[in-house]
């Protein structure tokens, strides 16, 4: 046996030089260990001093053997963690995009030059990088540049109103800055200001054929910011032709359209320059507007101006996730919907977000990470690997897991930490129904998701044999806790000792894969316990076996709580409705169910034995037999009290057999035979059923309310019943024969 160490930044050349003795250079990073090949009970220790794993997918490049696995270990009193998500950095803050382009104008007024302008006049000039126009007493204060005459323009700038103004009346406007037609400075389309009675708000000239020196003006609701340089864009279309009035004229500010016209006739108009600051007023009054980044161009596209405090960064491939020092951040549809802090939005090659500083020195622990791999652990053909005490997170949207475990037998996933991860599952274990030993135990695994509808489970098996899935807890996801038989079938699975809740979907599922001529059978659901399920998806149970093979056992299972959306919902259920698998033999015995819409619902299966169940407080149904496939169930040793409608409901199955049953109260009709509902004494006249079952009475529970389902001295239960064959309850005891 030797060991071998590995951590993020590691520069070994090769395993050899990986004896972890000294810096970096004495450890393999990923890409080093998958290009190397091991021994059987070779160990490989995984460090945490090089930052997270990230870049590549862990791949163990060798197989162990009997008694020898190859084993990845986290290093003593180390916790290394392995990302399918990537750092991203050099972040800037946003500007514009869209608006025009500057094929016909463009000036920043940086150069503090206005001498290639033309016309020049009254209170204007180019100042602090800026064109600065000082309107006087109403006064024509203005300057403008010619261009290019063409029948579509784009503009855009920047516009400020400078507080401090005097004197501006009501009704009053200025132009701020515009297209002009430059020959008798016509109105093309100006962009303005204009006193309303109570605030200062943008206002709009916009002429049309023999309309050019009386214009049409509009006035916005819209109150003009003082002191902010405001974002201008203009857009203008010539009509094609003589009576076509097809024109087009447009306004956004701070990327809102204000403007927007058709069926304008402007055909006969020119648009060869802009004109900037105030050439008419309705008033005498005194205000300083500042122009400031002005293009124009014949080509561009509607504007979309940032929101606040909106950041973006280089990334190439689009991400499913972006977590914020780890904390999930928020998708938007688009970069106009950014706003809130850790929003963001990925297209094209950039991604943006929403910080209220520089992301690159506020997110540090370990900063702003994007999901960029949909596997991060890849087990592919190599048996006897043990994968052991890693945390695994981040990983991108894909049809299998973060830890893909395929073809590979006798496998050992434990002490694993997954978490906050897109996709299909957090373990995926894919294999041959010949694999036999593979063991997935005590794992915490939360928080997967995915676009899918119905996906994002926690583990996840097809086509496993003999395996063991025990000892872990499995919560937050967007579909169940364990689904045994997504794409295949699996054989022989023990699941046991887990506890799954709150996820989307059922705690745990078994379901028939029929389009691969393999059904989940002989498995053995046992001692777990299930939750508060079903948080997403409607129409599922706890413990839900769908479509199943033959000879499942189902049995001292703790089920409560199961969410009810719509359709159904409840504590254990065999699903076989409509046709063809229908779960024959399968065992259902010393489970207990409380606080659940339906306890135990066998529908369209035959030959299913359900016994020595404790069913509490449904609201609905306690023991349901249901469809017309549903044939020779048998129902037997179970205690159910108080139910919403039913105790016992047989719903079209033929050949039901339920007897030995303690029932309580019997207050109404709580038993319903094909849909024609009894009370107790009625039920066993009209249907034959429960012929041996006692007269309602209470169980006699230590503390139901607590959901102590002992039975107290006393109880009517106690040595009652029936031999069906089982030796050990759910408390563990020998039961009595």
């Amino acid at each position: 046996m030797a060991t071998y160490h590995m951590r993020a930044d590691g520069t070994a050349a090769n395993k050899a030089a990986a004896d972890g003795t000294g810096d970096a250079s004495t450890f393999l990073d990923v890409a080093g260990h998958n290009g190397e090949t091991f021994a059987a009970d070779d160990v490989i220790e995984l460090h945490d001093g090089g930052g997270n794993f990230t870049d590549a997918v862990l791949t163990p490049p060798t197989a162990g053997s009997v008694g020898q696995p190859i084993t990845y270990q986290a290093a003593t009193g180390e916790s290394p963690v392995l990302s399918g998500a990537d750092l991203v950095g050099t972040w800037t803050t946003t500007s514009a995009s869209g608006g025009a382009g500057s094929d016909l104008l463009s000036d920043n007024f940086d150069d503090n030059d206005i001498t290639d302008w033309e016309s020049a006049v009254g209170g204007v000039a180019a100042a602090n990088q800026q064109l600065e126009t000082t309107i006087s007493s109403g006064g024509t204060d203005r300057v403008r540049k010619s261009f290019t005459d063409d029948t579509e323009v784009w503009a855009q700038w920047k516009q400020t109103l400078a507080s401090g103004h005097s004197g501006w009346g009501s009704g009053e406007d200025t132009q701020g800055g515009g297209l002009t037609e430059m020959a008798g400075y016509h109105h093309v389309l100006y962009v303005g200001m204009k006193h309303d009675g109570s605030n200062i708000v943008w206002y709009f000239r916009y002429g049309t054929d023999g309309s050019e020196t009386s214009p049409t003006t509009t006035t916005s609701s819209v109150t003009v910011t003082e002191d902010v340089a405001h974002d201008v864009h203009i857009h203008w279309v010539a009509s094609t032709g003589a009576g076509n009035d097809d024109g087009i004229a447009e306004v956004w500010i701070d990327g809102v359209q204000l403007l927007d016209l058709s069926g304008l006739d402007t055909d006969t108009m020119s648009t060869d320059g802009v004109l900037m600051g105030n050439n008419a007023t309705t008033g005498t009054f005194d205000a300083s507007i500042v122009i400031d980044d002005l293009d124009v161009g014949t080509t561009g596209s509607d504007p979309v101006i940032p929101p606040a405090n909106t950041w973006q960064a280089a990334l190439t491939t689009a991400p499913d996730g972006v977590f914020f020092d780890g904390t999930y951040g928020n998708e938007e549809s688009a970069l106009a919907d950014l706003g809130t802090d850790k929003d963001w939005f990925h297209t094209g090659t950039t991604l943006y977000c929403t910080s209220t500083s520089d992301p690159d020195t506020r997110y540090t622990s370990p900063g702003v990470e994007a999901t960029q791999r949909e596997r991060i652990i890849l087990l592919q053909g190599k048996d006897y690997v043990t994968i052991d005490g890693l945390t695994l997170r981040h990983s991108g949207d894909g049809t299998e897991g973060a830890l893909y475990c395929n073809q590979s037998a006798n496998a050992t996933l434990t002490n694993l930490i997954i978490h906050d991860c897109f996709g299909y599952s957090g373990i995926h274990h894919e294999g041959a129904l010949t694999d036999t030993g593979g063991v997935i135990s005590y794992n915490t695994i939360s928080y997967i998701r995915s676009g899918d509808a119905d996906r994002g489970v926690g583990i996840q098996m097809d086509q496993g044999g003999s395996a063991t899935i025990d000892n872990n807890t499995i919560h937050h996801n967007t579909d169940g806790g364990i689904k045994i038989g997504l794409w295949i079938g699996s054989s022989s699975v023990t699941i046991s000792n887990n506890t799954c809740y709150q996820n989307g979907a059922s705690g745990i599922s078994l379901n028939g894969a029929d389009d691969f001529g393999t059904n989940t059978a002989s498995c053995i659901v046992e001692y777990n316990h299930c939750y508060d399920n079903g948080q997403i998806v409607a129409d599922r149970y706890n413990i839900d076996l769908y479509k199943c093979g033959d000879d499942n056992i189902v049995r001292y299972n703790l089920c409560h709580g199961m969410n009810y959306i719509s359709l159904d919902a409840g504590g254990i259920r065999i699903d076989a409705e409509s046709g063809g698998i229908f779960g024959s033999g399968t065992l259902i015995y010393y489970n207990i169910c409380y606080d659940e819409r339906n306890g135990i619902h066998i529908l369209g299966s035959d030959g299913v034995s359900v016994y020595n169940n404790v069913i509490y407080n449904s609201g609905i149904t306690g023991l349901w037999s249901h469809g017309s496939n549903a044939d020779a169930n048998i129902f037997k040793n179970n205690i159910v009290h108080t139910s919403g409608s039913n105790h016992a409901y047989n719903q079209d199955a033929t050949n039901s057999v339920f007897d030995y049953n303690l029932y309580y109260p019997d207050t109404g009709t709580p038993f319903n035979w094909n849909d024609t509902s009894y009370n107790f004494a009625d039920w066993k006249t009209n249907s034959s059923q429960d012929g041996n079952s006692p007269t309602p009475a209470d169980p006699l529970f230590v503390d139901a309310a607590a959901a102590d389902f002992r039975l107290a001295y006393g109880s009517p239960c106690i040595d009652a019943g029936t031999d069906v064959g089982l030796t050990q309850d759910f408390a563990g005891n020998t039961v009595p024969k």
